[in-house]
């Protein structure tokens, strides 16, 4: 934790480090962790570890009950490459993302699948090969600069690639961890009713 908060404000600043500052909210995190089982428990994971580090810098503090945090982390991660790179040429909120990805996630679990194609020629058992046509479909909704489901997918200017993983070579994607497909998919029934 010391070290990805020292990196993350020398990665932010130029270079510039205030080692007091990244020390003070490293331990900041540490206590945050510690107060909480279902924190303490996450954090064992390093993929978790670092969304919650990263959420920490963002919001100052994390949420103490799981669902409440992935709900942060989620809208840290969609929001957070077009905050921080200052930019604007991506007409989706982060609201807006997350309920695409709610969609997909909710199709996917209905169908049993971990994992997505957006090559509809793919027969690969046990890949949701539906997920160009849902995802063209939810994006064709967004009034103007309508990324692709390719762009959606694929450029970080659009923010969801932190929350999916992808081996591009088998052009295949599925979500950064299990917990997140989990997460969006309880979200979508609960929105949904």
């Amino acid at each position: 934790i010391h070290n990805w908060c020292f990196d993350w404000r020398k990665s932010t600043t130029q270079g510039k480090v205030n080692t007091e500052k990244a020390r003070q909210r490293a331990e900041d995190l540490i206590s945050q962790i510690d107060l909480s089982p279902t924190l303490r428990l996450m954090a064992t994971n390093p993929l978790l570890l670092s969304l919650m580090a990263r959420t920490h810098v963002d919001k100052g503090k994390l949420a103490s009950k799981r669902v409440d945090l992935y709900g942060d982390v989620c809208q840290v991660l969609l929001e957070g490459r077009q905050r921080y790179r200052k930019t604007t040429e991506v007409g989706l909120s982060a609201k807006r993302k997350q309920g695409v990805l709610q969609h997909l996630a909710l199709e996917m679990t209905k169908a049993g699948m971990l994992q997505f194609t957006l090559d509809k020629k793919t027969t690969k058992e046990g890949t949701y090969a539906q997920a160009k046509a849902l995802l063209e479909e939810e994006l064709n909704r967004v009034p103007k600069n309508a990324p692709t489901p390719e762009e959606f997918v694929g450029k970080d200017e659009v923010g969801v690639r932190e929350l999916l993983s992808d081996r591009q070579q088998e052009g295949l994607y599925e979500f950064a961890h299990r917990t997140f497909q989990e997460y969006l998919t309880a979200a979508e029934l609960k929105r949904t009713g």
